[in-house]
Order: structure tokens, then C-alpha cells, then sequence
């Protein structure tokens, strides 16, 4: 695996900031593709690469397995996780069930002052497309921040929707995937908007429908066997 060296300067003797570091390096390097499903994360090589102690590095690496982003083999170590296409598509059913019910909710509970942010946050499309990352996260935070169910809105973020993101990035990033994914979200946000929360939700089932399936479409080696 091939590190690149991080500002030394950003590291403190903390112990908590310096396992941060490390567990924010392996979710940039997922987010970049510089690490991909399946891929070893070997121990020396992040000692070595963020100056930081081997006790730092297996904190950060079994808080990110915590998070279903990593997993450890017996007398092999960590690597990225990988998951069966099954799984995903598991992990897909319950994530439009939930991100559905986010967008019904929203439909439900917008106010005014609501509406004109959502608004907002749905960029023009050549607008969103130089960053489509921060634009689809920003998003789909708001529509679950509208929808006034606290608990929904967590259990999405740090869950599926972030393993999802990480696993996946490079493969949701494809032009022809975004335009798709971005006609989608302006059909979302205008039910919302036209507080229809029925078909609010029938879109965002269909988003992440169309979302998975596109991940489905990833190469064999993405996915566990």
C-alpha cells in the first residue's frame, strides 16, 4: 500500500487526535480510490508514513472496523472491507426503506424557511458537479434534517449511507451516474417541496434503487465471492 506522508506538524502527542488522524487518512484514501475494496492496510507502512505508534494505528483501524468500513483477517491483518453482492444489496433494501421514510417525513414537516434551504442546497448541476460528493452528502443531510426525526438522520449517517459512500465513491462519481443521480434528487426535492410525501418517498426509493444498481455494476473484484 502506498502512503503519502501527512504534515508531521498536525500530529500532537494526544493520544484521541492522533487515532483521528489516522482513522480521517483511510476514509480519504477510500473517498479518493487510492484504497478499494479488498486492499491491506499494513500497519508499519501507516506507523511509518504519520508518525504515529502502533497502539495509535490498531485504535483507528479497529474504531473504522467498528464502523463496517475495515475488517481483520486471521494472520493476514486488516484490509478494507468487502462485501458480497448480496450484502450490498441487503444493506440497500434497508437504506431505501429508511432514506424513504426521511424524504415522506420531510414532505410532512418542511416549513417555509425549510423549503427556501433545500432549495439552496440543490445546486444547478454544473454547479454541483465540481464537487458532486459535498453536494449529494449536503443534500441528503438536509432532507433528513427536515424530516424532524433525529434518530432517522444519525443512524443513516453513520451507518449505511457512510459505508455505502466510502466503499462505493469512485463508481457513484461516474458522469453518467451523477447526471442520472441528479435528476433524481430534483425530482425528490420537488415533492418536498410540493409537500407530496408519497411520492416524495417513491423517489427516493427509486434514488437508491438506482444508486445500488449502479453499484452492482461495479468489476467482480469489488465484491467478496
Amino acid at each position: 500500500m502506498d502512503v503519502e506522508l501527512l504534515d508531521q506538524s498536525a500530529l500532537t502527542t494526544e493520544r484521541p487526535s492522533a487515532v483521528g488522524l489516522v482513522t480521517t487518512y483511510i476514509r480519504q484514501a477510500m473517498r479518493d480510490g487510492r484504497l478499494v475494496p479488498g486492499q491491506r492496510l499494513v500497519e508499519p507502512d501507516l506507523i511509518a508514513a504519520l508518525g504515529v505508534s502502533r497502539g495509535t494505528v490498531r485504535e483507528a483501524l479497529t474504531r473504522l472496523q467498528g464502523e463496517g468500513l475495515i475488517e481483520f483477517e486471521r494472520h493476514r491483518g486488516a484490509r478494507v472491507r468487502i462485501l458480497t453482492r448480496a450484502k450490498v444489496l441487503e444493506l440497500n433494501q434497508i437504506r431505501a426503506v429508511v432514506e424513504g421514510l426521511g424524504a415522506r417525513l420531510a414532505a410532512e414537516h418542511a416549513t417555509d424557511a425549510d423549503v427556501e434551504h433545500l432549495l439552496s442546497v440543490q445546486l444547478p448541476f454544473g454547479e454541483a458537479s465540481k464537487d458532486y460528493s459535498t453536494y449529494n452528502e449536503r443534500l441528503h443531510n438536509t432532507i433528513l434534517e427536515i424530516s424532524r426525526n433525529e434518530s432517522l438522520s444519525s443512524f443513516v449517517s453513520a451507518t449505511l449511507l457512510e459505508t455505502f459512500r466510502l466503499h462505493f465513491w469512485q463508481t457513484l462519481l461516474k458522469h453518467e451516474v451523477t447526471l442520472r443521480s441528479y435528476s433524481e434528487h430534483e425530482a425528490v426535492v420537488d415533492a418536498i417541496v410540493n409537500r407530496r410525501s408519497e411520492e416524495a418517498e417513491k423517489r427516493m426509493v427509486e434514488h437508491v434503487h438506482g444508486s445500488c444498481a449502479a453499484i452492482m455494476a461495479s468489476p467482480d473484484h469489488y465484491f467478496a465471492r
